[in-house]
């Protein structure tokens, strides 16, 4: 009996001692963790920043608008093309991993979502067609008018503009004005079903918009 009672306080002991080691380690662990915790914090402040600036420079001066089409893409800007006298070129698909392109209550979009090395290979990609007619200015900035499929297999480039078709950003538009140079031209083109202006920054996902 006395052998029983000693093995078993053999055990006992023996296991208070691992776990007496892992809580060392995990103490060690996090010590290490909060010594680099106000680098890594700088890390993600300057990558926050650098996200900041890359779309106050994409959206600076741009009017987005939402489009409701049933019409597919090509067909659809061959009518932009006819209505406003321009050439809308097809410029490359934009990939965004699925998990990213379906509809979220909430959180942020990655600006990085598009790597295919995140998204584990390119069946985990969904592709939106993007067209492209940039109008030269001479003297002023450019002017570029940016058509953006925002439905594919199910999935959105933009999930919280779920009804929308496609997506129109005019970049460089400080001297166009929605209701007088794009609407009423907009209300003549056969096959569109409605149009609304967003603004892009209260979009959680306006960063699958930068290129």
């Amino acid at each position: 009996m006395l052998k029983i009672v000693s093995k078993l306080s053999a055990r006992a002991s023996q296991k208070i001692i691992r776990e007496s080691l892992k809580a060392s380690y995990l103490l060690i662990f996090f010590s290490k963790l909060c010594k680099r915790l106000p680098s890594l914090q700088a890390i993600m402040s300057h990558q926050l920043l650098d996200i900041f600036d890359v779309e106050q420079d994409f959206f600076a001066k741009s009017k987005l608008f939402a489009l409701g089409s049933r019409l597919p893409a090509y067909s659809f800007c061959s009518l932009l093309n006819s209505l406003f006298a321009i050439h809308l070129c097809k410029e490359a698909d934009i990939k965004i991993v699925k998990n990213v392109a379906k509809p979220k209550p909430t959180g942020m979009s990655n600006l990085f979502a598009s790597y295919t090395e995140e998204a584990g290979g390119q069946e985990n990609l969904v592709d939106f067609q993007l067209f492209r007619y940039a109008y030269d200015c001479q003297d002023e900035e450019d002017i570029s008018l940016l058509i953006y499929e925002n439905q594919n297999q199910g999935f959105k480039l933009i999930p919280e503009l779920p009804h929308a078709d496609y997506l129109m950003l005019i970049q460089n538009s400080a001297r166009i004005r929605p209701e007088s140079d794009v609407r009423p031209y907009l209300n003549q083109l056969v096959g569109l079903d409605w149009v609304s202006e967003i603004d892009p920054y209260g979009l959680r996902s306006r960063s699958n918009l930068l290129l």
